[in-house]
C-alpha cells in the first residue's frame, strides 16, 4: 500500500484499490461516451440526409435502419 494511502474503507478495501477499481470504471464510462458520440454523429448526418431528399430517392436513413435487422 503507498505511504500516502492512510484511508481503508468500511469494507477493507484499501484507497489505493478503490481508485484503481474508480478508474476502471471512469475508463469504461469515457469509451462507452465516446461510442455513443459516434451513434450520434452517424444519426445526426444521416436524418440531415433525409432532409436533403427529394423525388423518387429512397431515405437514407430508412435504409440504413432496415439493413441493421
Amino acid at each position: 500500500m503507498p505511504s500516502s494511502c492512510l484511508l481503508a474503507l468500511d469494507d477493507g478495501t484499501h484507497c489505493f484499490e478503490a481508485r484503481t477499481l474508480g478508474q476502471r470504471k471512469l475508463d469504461n464510462v469515457r469509451e462507452q461516451l465516446a461510442d455513443l458520440r459516434r451513434i450520434e454523429s452517424v444519426l445526426a448526418r444521416l436524418v440531415s440526409e433525409c432532409e436533403n431528399v427529394r423525388g423518387a430517392v429512397s431515405c437514407p436513413l430508412i435504409f440504413a435502419l432496415q439493413r441493421r435487422r
